[in-house]
């Protein structure tokens, strides 16, 4: 009866070891994992705001693109005013954020309630297309595209590139580039688009040699109508000139870019005898 009960025991003591073994091998303790999720970036897409582009912009930021046909962007930058938090001198321009399929890009802090941004783009002195620009934000929303040599101020890639860039009847004459050093440019628009047979007939202070019979031949078109890039001598202070076609004038009188009044580049309206030193509002 002893020896029954004693093995009882020990039966039961070694279950209670095994039960406590198994206890201790298969406790565990559990740390909680802890994640940090950054905080998302906030964008606006620009065809919400009137832009008509899909590209997507982080808020409080305009983005002007630049196309150079001939592919030269080294040390292009971009003089920013109006309505930016950018701090830009005309000798520290704000240089490029990046470059895409389409050229070069810039990204222009806004400021508050940001209505106007003033831009030109420039190499130096060398502006591209050559007049002070302006980006009307409420209007035009916070994305341009510019290609050079073209005054347009475009609202989608495909706007720039499809051909928008050229007034009517001037897409003969192709496309130019910026103004080069040592020339000036003539814009002239007409309401008709019949450029064909326009020359430009010169005096005074340039290279060029030509006669009222052979005048100086249309360089380009643009989006304002078409232009003729002017040789100018060194130091030179004036430069006439009359657009004409055979012995029709317009608008009629002889015509002088001055130097110390216009600088390099001028536009001409049809029938006005005006010399604009920006683009006009027609």
């Amino acid at each position: 009866m002893k020896t029954i009960t004693l093995v009882a025991v020990l039966a039961l003591f070694a279950t209670a070891c095994d039960s406590s073994t198994g206890s201790e091998t298969t406790s565990s303790t559990t740390t909680e994992a802890t994640t940090t999720t950054a905080a998302p970036t906030t964008t606006t897409t620009v065809a919400e705001t009137g832009g008509g582009t899909t590209e997507d912009l982080p808020d409080g930021i305009a983005r002007v693109h630049y196309r150079n046909p001939d592919g030269d962007y080294i040390d292009w930058v971009l003089h920013a005013w109006e309505d930016t938090t950018e701090t830009v001198t005309w000798e520290n321009g704000l240089p490029p954020t990046g470059e895409d399929d389409f050229g070069l890009y810039w990204d222009v802090g806004l400021a508050d309630g940001a209505a106007t941004l003033g831009f030109i783009v420039h190499r130096g002195d060398e502006k591209d297309p050559g007049p002070d620009m302006f980006l009307d934000i409420t209007e035009q929303g916070r994305s341009a595209f510019i290609v050079s040599g073209d005054t347009t101020i475009h609202p989608t890639a495909e706007a720039a590139l499809g051909g928008g860039t050229m007034a009517q009847g001037t897409e003969e004459f192709g496309q130019g580039g910026p103004l080069a050093d040592g020339f000036a440019r003539v814009h002239y628009t007409r309401p008709d688009g019949e450029y064909g047979e326009f020359r430009l007939h010169l005096w005074e202070d340039t290279t060029e040699s030509v006669t009222w019979e052979n005048g100086l031949e249309i360089t380009a078109g643009d989006g304002f109508g078409v232009y003729w890039d002017v040789g100018l001598q060194d130091d030179w202070e004036q430069v006439g000139f009359i657009v004409h076609r055979g012995d029709e004038k317009d608008p009629g009188s002889d015509m002088f870019l001055m130097a110390s009044e216009h600088g390099r580049e001028v536009w001409i309206v049809s029938g006005s005898d005006k010399i604009f030193t920006e683009v006009p509002d027609l």
